[in-house]
Order: structure tokens, then sequence, then C-alpha cells
């Protein structure tokens, strides 16, 4: 057969996809090898399809189990693919590099075999990214620690590793996967599961809520959720700090979700589907292991976007957002970083403000009151470092007693009496404070002290004035 056409090749190629037996393999290969020497002329354009061709003989090499042969057409198609889609060509650069981990697999090189699936695993979610919400809003609900704050002032979001979710069962692959590994009994369907569990473990996700479903979501529905995401309580409780924390509200842009190769990661957006049970089976794919959760959990409305890293991982990488993304931040009932948030939204003036309140109609809903920012000066709080700092005296070298910083007394156990010591009583007498060496000097030293103690006013009962 003659394949030196465009239009018969590509034919020949979609007949034979998915070759299953030896003899279709060795069929396949003989007609491919056969014309080999007009793959690279230019006039009839082969080398469109070189990458294609590469794949199509590696796997037949793979139904032969020859597995070298096959690792070296893989090898080639890749460099094909690189040199004609550096930016592109997702689902042959998937292909290639999936049967290259089954080929290192099968030569039980876990090493090789784990670098392969790292990047099949990368152009299959590349595969599905090519997808935007810029007409929804997310709401993300978060305390007030410093790395949250952060990304308010920094215009990013982090993301974390699913095994620090507050469900051990937040993401139905793990849980499948260690069964089959504990099951598995052949070598290189152990290997493969292991690899695969150590790189999905790279994945990391960030949770939100939007007020609509998503329009691919397998149960689309295209009502909206009955209240908006803002006036949950129930993940005021759970997910910012039991009110204490706020919610940000974000819109993106195409450019905020759809990455470049070059920046070596990439994200997928999600909606979860909730579902009332989930029977172990025999393979997972992408959807079902990290956006299916139990029905439990419904009344999160999660959608997800998920980070994942061709290099090493952090436990919580972050992506900076194009500027303008954060569109709103409404701030909890018992709100404690209200200074923190507004220094944080200090240069970002187009950002509205809201402050939590009970309703007025209904004690159990709550309603968002907006910040007039003209006026919005909160004030700083004082550092709890120092409020909090003590002061440390030793007198007969057994006891220390610690006091608030700025007391102006100081009380300690003198024998059997209670002696309070103004504290610059304390300071004019000699009182030696904490670092100060107090059990240097021996007897004679004792002895100073006890005089100093005996000299110094005696008050009971003792009390502190503030």
């Amino acid at each position: 057969m003659k394949l030196s056409d465009k239009d018969s090749l590509k034919a020949f190629l979609t007949l034979h996809n998915n070759v299953s037996t030896k003899d279709e393999a060795k069929y396949v290969l003989e007609n491919l090898l056969n014309d080999k020497d007009n793959w690279h002329l230019a006039d009839n354009h082969l080398d469109f399809f070189l990458d294609a061709i590469y794949c199509a003989i590696g796997v037949c090499y793979f139904v032969l189990e020859q597995w070298n042969d096959a690792i070296k057409a893989f090898d080639d198609g890749l460099s094909a693919a690189n040199k004609r889609w550096p930016e592109y060509g997702y689902n042959n650069k998937h292909r290639l590099y999936y049967y290259l981990s089954l080929c290192f697999a099968n030569k039980l090189d876990k090493g090789r075999c784990l670098d392969a699936y790292r990047k099949t695993v990368y152009y299959e979610i590349k595969l599905s990214s090519n997808v935007s919400y810029p007409h929804f809003d997310f709401y993300t609900f978060r305390n007030t620690k410093s790395f949250a704050i952060a990304d308010l002032k920094e215009n990013k979001i982090s993301f974390s590793s699913l095994f620090d979710f507050n469900d051990p069962v937040d993401s139905a692959y793990f849980a499948c996967v260690d069964r089959f590994i504990e099951e598995e009994t052949d070598p290189v369907n152990k290997l493969l599961l292991e690899v695969r569990r150590e790189t999905y473990s790279h994945l990391r996700a960030k949770c939100f809520i939007t007020s609509k479903h998503l329009p691919n979501h397998i149960n689309y529905r295209p009502s909206s959720i009955d209240i908006p995401p803002y006036m949950n309580t129930l993940m005021w409780s759970h997910y910012a700090s039991y009110h204490n924390g706020y919610c940000a509200m974000y819109n993106f842009p195409t450019e905020a979700t759809q990455i470049k190769d070059s920046d070596g990661f990439v994200l997928k957006v999600g909606e979860i589907n909730y579902v009332e049970e989930l029977q172990y089976p025999d393979s997972l794919d992408f959807n079902t292991g990290f956006f299916t959760k139990s029905k439990r959990w419904e009344y999160e409305h999660e959608k997800r976007i998920c980070y994942y890293s061709l290099s090493d991982t952090p436990s919580h990488p972050e992506v900076r957002l194009p500027q303008g993304c954060l569109k709103e931040v409404y701030l909890g009932l018992r709100c404690d970083a209200e200074y923190e948030i507004y220094d944080a939204l200090r240069d970002k003036p187009e950002v509205k403000v809201f402050k939590m309140q009970l309703s007025k109609s209904d004690i159990y809903s709550l309603e968002a009151k907006e910040v007039d920012r003209a006026t919005w000066h909160p004030t700083r709080p004082i550092p709890e470092s120092k409020t909090k700092e003590k002061r440390r005296f030793f007198f007969d070298g057994s006891l220390a007693c610690d006091f608030p910083r700025g007391s102006l007394r100081y009380v300690v156990s003198c024998g059997e009496q209670l002696v309070e010591l103004d504290a610059h009583v304390a300071s004019s007498r000699g009182v030696p404070r904490s670092g100060r060496g107090h059990k240097q000097g021996g007897a004679r030293s004792d002895a100073r002290r006890s005089r100093r103690l005996q000299s110094a006013s005696v008050r009971t009962p003792c009390r502190h004035r503030h």
C-alpha cells in the first residue's frame, strides 16, 4: 500500500488508531516502514504527520512487546511533536508519553516511568483545560492568617495539597488506588499504580463557590443556587474561622486560567459532582477521581481549580492573577483582622468591601452592608507580642513569678509572706531580672537578696494597680 500522499496516510492512521493484535501490528509496521523514505518530502507535507506516524509505529512495537524499539519510536515522535507543535499538539504528546510510561513499567524502570507519566497527566489536564468562565463570579472563604491576607495584598491565589483538606476522602482517587496497590500482585501493574499515586500526589487545588452551575457540568442545570454564596452561614463557620475571617469574590478572565506551556504548570477549572455513593471501580478517570464528592457536602456548591506542575510542587503553590480579578471582599460577623484587610486593599480602591451582619428579618440569615471606602479607616490593633510580654524576677533562686508588662507591682513569695514590690522599688532595690544569673554569688549573694527583700515595703493583701 502506498502512503506517500497526505490523504491516504491520514486514512490509514485513523483506521489503525488502536492496534490490539500482533498480526495487525506487523501489518501496520510493514506498510509504514516501507514508505519511510517519503516521510520527509516537503512537497507532500507528510512531515505534518511525523509525530502521529512515530506514535503508530511505537504502539505496534509495544503490542509486539519490543520495548526498546517502542521507546525509540515514541522518543522520535516526541521530538517531531515538540518541533512541529511547541505550544500545541497536546493529544499526540499525551498519547506518546502514556505509552512511554507503559514501556518503562514493563521494563520495571520506575524512575523513567514516573517521569513519563507525570508528563502524561500534564497533557491530560491540558487537553481538558481549554475552557474559561469569564462571566462567572467565584467566591472563596478564608481565615485571617498571614498567607490568606497576603493573597489579597499581592493579587494571587494559593493552592493546597488534597491531603490537607478536611475530608479524608475528598478525592476518591487515593482511596481507590491505595486499595488497588494493596491487592495487586503483578509487579508491572503494581509499579504503575504506585507511579500514578505519586504523580497525582503533586496535584493541588483551590475551592470556590459560584451562584450558578458551570455549563459543562455533568448535571448542568441553568438555575441559580437559592442564596448568594457569601450568605452561606455554614461556609462561614467551616472555612472562615467561625465568621472571624473573610470571603473574597473573584472573576477570572480567559488569560487567568489558560496557561502557556512555557509557564510549566496547568490549571483546570471544574465543578464537583455530588453522588449518593461511589463503589470501588476497576479504574478511575480524572473527573471521577478529583471532581466527585459525597452528597453530604452538597451544601458547599463547590467549584475547584486544580493546579499541576511538571516541576517539584510546593505544598502551597501560588499563582499571580491579572489585575482586576479581585472584585469584592466580605468581612465576617466577628472579623478579627479588619485593619489587616484594610491595609491589604489600600492600593485597590476598585474592590468593594462589605460587612456581614444578621438579617433584620430572619435571625438565622445574613446580609451584607457595603462599606464606604472613603471613610473606612479601622484602628490598627496593638501587636499581640507587646500586650503579652512578661518580665520575670528571681528572689531566692527557687521561685520565679511572671507579670504582664506594664503592671505597677510584682508579687512574690518570701517565706510565708506575700511581698509586693512596686516596679521602681524592685528596680531600685536591685532585684535581678531573668537571665542575670540569679544563682551566681553563693551564700553571700543570697544573704544580700534577703536583706533587700526585708527592707522592701510589705503589704497584704496584694493587689495590682492598672
